[in-house]
Order: C-alpha cells, then structure tokens, then sequence
C-alpha cells in the first residue's frame, strides 16, 4: 500500500467511526426533543394562534429530518460493521422486491419498467437489496410534474470478470456539473422541489464498494439520468 493510499484509508476510516459515533449519540437526544415536544404541543394546542402552529409544524419537519439523517448515519455506519456472508443473489429477485416496497408511488405514478432478465450474484443480500431500492425509488421520485410518466429500464451485461447494471429513467435528469456531487452524504440538488435527505446514493456508493464495484452516474441519451454499477461475476 503506497503512503497515499494509506492515507486515503486511515481518512475513510476516521469518517466511518465518526458517523457511526454521531448516529448513536444522537439517538438519545433526539428521543428527548421528541418526546418534549409532543407534550408541550399537547398540552397547549387548543391556545396556539395560527402562526405558533406553523412554527410548530416546522419544529416536526426539522425533528424528522434530523431523525432521517441519523438513521441514515447509522445504515452508512453498519455497512462497516456489520458484513453478511456474501451468498448467490438472484437480481431480478431483488429488483422484483424493492419495486413491491414502492408500490405506493407506483399506484400513483404508474410507471413503465423494463427489466433484462438479471444475473445471480454473490453479495450481501441485504446490502444488495438496498441499493436496488434507492436507485429505484430516485428514478421514481426524481421527474416533472407535469412530465410524461415514469420510465425505467433494468439491464445488465457481463464485462470481463464483472456484471455491470444500468438503470436508466427518464426523469429530470441531472446537469452534468453536479454529477459528482451526488455521492456526498446529505447533498441535495433540489431541496426544496423533492422530500429527502440526500443520503440514498451515498450509501449506494458504499455498498457497491464494499462488493469491489464502481457506480457513476451519466445522462441519459434523451432526458433522465442512468446509474451505472459493477458488481463481480
């Protein structure tokens, strides 16, 4: 390992133990401002005028995004820790399972899927499932309002030693400037258009790390983005 390298990795190191030191410590005291506050808005809702009941509504927006991004620092922090055996993994499986987990937004958005037929790959089952659902439920999440409907397409193909998984939306897509940017833990491109934390991709990175693969992101031939990673055959 060359002094660069180790340096790189005694970096990642001390940014995993940080993340997995905050998102427990932090579990605590936000159990606490929680529970506080559902009592005193309990106890005075009937007196409050209109406008404390907006601050009060953006005081729970803030304690549920605080609460998503320690859970999102913990999943980040278990990736770590908490290594599964790799086993056989079918993908259309597990795609098949995280577009059952968003039925919600697909009853609603109706979307076109089409999906290859998926290769069986040795990973943590788990791990694998997630990162199939984030991808998913961006490409979902991600479009116009008054856009055409969703549609995502799930395909693979083998390159040398490796599977390679392209999923592809036709979404907003993303300005080929931030496309790195989206890997960062907590960076939103548009927050204040779609919910989230931006934490999904961080920890698709992660996973598909952990399984000696890469993922980037690149445009799509005519509008969305395609997701784009490498799993070992």
């Amino acid at each position: 390992m060359t002094e660069a390298s180790a340096r790189e990795a005694k970096v990642r190191k001390e940014y995993d133990d940080f993340a997995y030191i905050v998102s427990h410590d932090l579990s605590a005291s936000l159990r606490h401002i929680k529970t506080f506050t559902r009592l005193l808005i309990a106890e005075h809702q009937e007196t409050l005028s209109d406008e404390e009941k907006e601050y009060v509504y953006f005081l729970e927006q803030g304690l549920h995004n605080l609460e998503e991004m320690q859970n999102a620092l913990l999943i980040f922090s278990r990736l770590n820790t908490r290594a599964a055996p790799l086993e056989p993994c079918d993908c259309n499986e597990i795609a098949r399972n995280a577009l059952k987990k968003l039925s919600g937004v697909i009853q609603k958005t109706d979307p076109i899927i089409n999906t290859a037929d998926l290769p069986t790959v040795m990973a943590d089952a788990g791990q694998l499932s997630t990162l199939f659902y984030n991808i998913l439920e961006n490409a979902l999440k991600f479009r116009a309002e008054d856009g055409p409907a969703p549609e995502i397409t799930i395909d693979s193909q083998k390159i040398g030693s490796a599977w390679q998984f392209t999923i592809t939306d036709n979404g907003i897509g993303i300005e080929e400037a931030f496309l790195g940017d989206v890997f960062r833990m907590f960076r939103r491109l548009h927050p204040n258009t779609y919910p989230g934390i931006g934490a999904g991709l961080t920890i698709c990175k992660k996973i598909v790390e952990r399984h000696d693969g890469k993922i980037h992101l690149e445009p799509a031939k005519d509008k969305g983005i395609s997701v784009i990673f490498t799993l070992p055959a």
